[in-house]
């Protein structure tokens, strides 16, 4: 029988209450949700759904303070969504997988690829890492 252990911080998003995980960007809102075991970012505002690359549970990138870190470049707004459990190998470390969203106006977009790091949230990502994502 395998066994999975969770930290304490990843059962606290796997509750399926979008409150823990809703945002707001200007003037939209935003939630994260499990569909299908895939982390899909849903934008309360218009109800379009848009499915990451990343599983669920996941959560929204935060400073360290608990806000939201939003990184603003040439007028877009970028977050971070992030996914993390343990480190199969590295038993201090963290499996965590990043993604980024870009907010330009209405457009919501989700960067067609994902980066996986050996660190644990919450950690403050380099802001490479909000624009990088879609290079």
């Amino acid at each position: 029988m395998k066994k999975l252990f969770i930290p304490l911080f990843m059962l606290i998003t796997t509750n399926g209450c979008a409150a823990s995980n809703t945002f707001n960007i200007d003037d939209k809102s935003f939630y994260l949700a499990n569909n299908s075991s895939i982390c899909q970012l849903v934008n309360r505002s218009n109800k379009k759904k848009f499915d990451s690359l990343i599983p669920w549970p996941c959560q929204v990138h935060k400073n360290l303070d608990g806000v939201v870190r939003i990184y603003e470049d040439a007028g877009k707004k970028y977050i971070l969504i992030e996914s993390s459990a343990p480190h199969p190998e590295l038993p201090n470390d963290c499996k965590t997988q990043l993604q980024s969203v870009m907010i330009n106006g209405d457009a919501v977009i989700l960067s067609g690829s994902f980066d996986l790091v050996a660190s644990c949230p919450p950690f403050q990502w380099d802001t490479k890492v909000f624009t990088g994502l879609f290079d």
